[in-house]
């Protein structure tokens, strides 16, 4: 949670995890995400972004590679 700058009570969903990323690095995050998961594409999430600040929780930068992954129709990105 705190590598994401996530509380506990937020919910596990993209969009609340991406208004928590820095607003000039959402588009590369969602490129990755849309050229991960394009019928032609590997799969495969790579990309650095920065999380921004919040009360008790530092910005800092996140360098994401993960594996798109599909279980009862529900896609989720599983990586570090």
């Amino acid at each position: 949670m705190r590598l994401l700058n996530r509380r506990p009570d937020e919910d596990l969903h993209f969009d609340g995890f991406a208004s928590r990323v820095h607003p000039e690095d959402r588009l590369a995050l969602s490129e990755s995400a849309e050229r991960a998961l394009a019928a032609n594409g590997n799969g495969i999430l790579d990309v650095e972004y920065r999380m921004l600040e919040r009360p008790d929780m530092p910005a800092h930068w996140v360098h994401a590679r993960a594996k798109a992954v599909t279980t009862d129709g529900v896609t989720k990105f599983v990586g570090t």
